[in-house]
């Protein structure tokens, strides 16, 4: 039963991010933690990856390449600084942390701001995402907060060329610290069916969806799960 559920939460979680940009892993990742925790980190990690490969080659014509550069400079030292953390950080410690993670991540996802992404905002944003990222699979709230202002759809391009390169280097450090095995790799490619699901119908979605009213509860449903999280360590 657990397994179905995990797959429907994929699934959704492919939609909603389709037709936003984002809130595929701030979906997704607390309940997997909870209910197939086989999947997390890596296998989700794949998924996203997946999902975001679609994105950009449905979207990539708006993307901002220097934007891109600037963050995933940023990236690099947080990757540092989260491989750390998975290292020495065990048992409910990691789970307390986790779960505080993924609640600052709903919370950052409230804010809104007008600010211009300058160069040093979007590095500080890429190395905070990296270390959301490599720790709970859910990267996307800091660089919503420097991408906010843009248009729909550069919106999603900016963010899955992001999740692309991100992806690849979290897998590649996971895979360095001794965190993704051969199992973890077969139970991503499982899910992948669920992914490619998720994304074909967000082409609907995307028409009917009111992000204003949607958004909210993807956040709760997120904080909520980081709960369960804490309260189960």
């Amino acid at each position: 039963m657990t397994e179905w559920v995990a797959s429907a939460l994929i699934v959704m979680g492919a939609a909603f991010q389709g037709a936003t940009g984002f809130g595929f892993a701030l979906l997704v990742s607390p309940w997997i933690v909870l209910l197939a925790p086989e999947l997390f980190p890596g296998p989700l990690m794949m998924c996203s990856l997946l999902l975001t490969s679609m994105t950009i080659l449905r979207d990539g014509m708006a993307l901002d390449r220097k934007n891109i550069q600037y963050s995933l400079i940023g990236y690099f030292p947080g990757l540092v600084i989260a491989s750390a953390l998975l290292i020495y950080m065990e048992g409910p410690y990691f789970s307390y942390f986790c779960g505080s993670m993924i609640i600052l991540s709903a919370l950052l996802s409230y804010f809104t701001f007008s600010f211009e992404p300058r160069p040093v905002l979007v590095s500080l944003a890429g190395a905070f995402s990296a270390i959301l990222n490599l720790t709970t699979t859910i990267g996307g709230p800091p660089m919503l907060l420097v991408w906010q202002n843009l248009r729909t759809q550069p919106l999603r391009a900016q963010l899955a060329a992001f999740f692309i390169g991100g992806g690849v280097l979290s897998i590649t450090t996971l895979i360095s610290i001794h965190r993704f095995a051969w199992n973890d790799f077969i139970h991503g490619l499982q899910q992948f069916p669920w992914v490619v699901l998720g994304f074909l119908l967000s082409f609907r979605v995307a028409r009917h969806l009111d992000q204003s009213s949607i958004r909210p509860l993807i956040l709760t449903a997120a904080a909520i799960g980081g709960m369960l999280i804490l309260f189960r360590a």
